[in-house]
């Protein structure tokens, strides 16, 4: 190892160190009203939908405004700031002046001061990934119960909240790494306090 290659070694360390000291990661919820609308959207939701499929059948135009209604303000503020506050991620469209369209998917820099709250984190995930997977098993049911304009509603749904899932995948797999350095850090601290009160009541 040359004199060049240990400089680069320590500016990089230097680089992660500066960085961990602006991405920290709470263990409370910073944006609690955020959080309850990013849970709480897609839920209703699904609710309103099951009500309308179950009990009125009849007024199918009612449940497509509502829930369409529904999933769009979910993906805006998904999109919009949900995103950009619980993890600190956001994605766009972009059209140029050669009217070509262009995606832009972007996580914080490292050297951005930022805290985020691993609790959010992990419930922007968990819901990012199980609204998708609701809109499929209902699709399925619609499907076997063969009722067409359910089905139709259900796949619009389910095609809104995999579009933000995608986006914020794409975000998220070109983010940098100390910031998982960070959660994971965080997730082996709750994990051995779990562990450790586990084990103090069988005592």
């Amino acid at each position: 190892m040359d004199f060049q290659d240990a400089t680069k070694i320590v500016q990089t360390t230097q680089e992660e160190r500066t960085a961990e000291n602006n991405q920290v990661i709470e263990k409370g919820s910073r944006h609690p009203i955020i959080a309850g609308l990013h849970i709480g959207l897609k839920l209703i939701a699904i609710i309103v939908y099951a009500l309308f499929f179950i009990f009125m059948d009849g007024y199918f135009v009612i449940s497509f405004s509502i829930c369409l209604l529904l999933t769009a303000v979910d993906f805006w503020i998904t999109k919009n700031i949900s995103g950009r506050l619980l993890v600190g991620l956001r994605w766009w469209n972009k059209v140029n002046e050669d009217g070509s369209s262009q995606w832009i998917f972007e996580a914080m820099e490292d050297h951005q001061k930022v805290r985020l709250s691993y609790i959010e984190m992990m419930i922007f995930w968990v819901t990012m990934i199980a609204a998708p997977l609701l809109w499929v098993g209902v699709c399925f049911l619609c499907f076997l119960g063969i009722r067409i304009n359910y089905l139709g509603l259900a796949i619009i749904c389910f095609v809104m909240q995999s579009m933000n899932f995608v986006g914020f995948a794409l975000c998220a797999r070109g983010s940098r790494s100390v910031l998982k350095k960070r959660v994971k850090k965080v997730a082996v601290e709750q994990g051995t306090k779990v562990a450790v009160s586990a084990a103090a009541s069988q005592f």
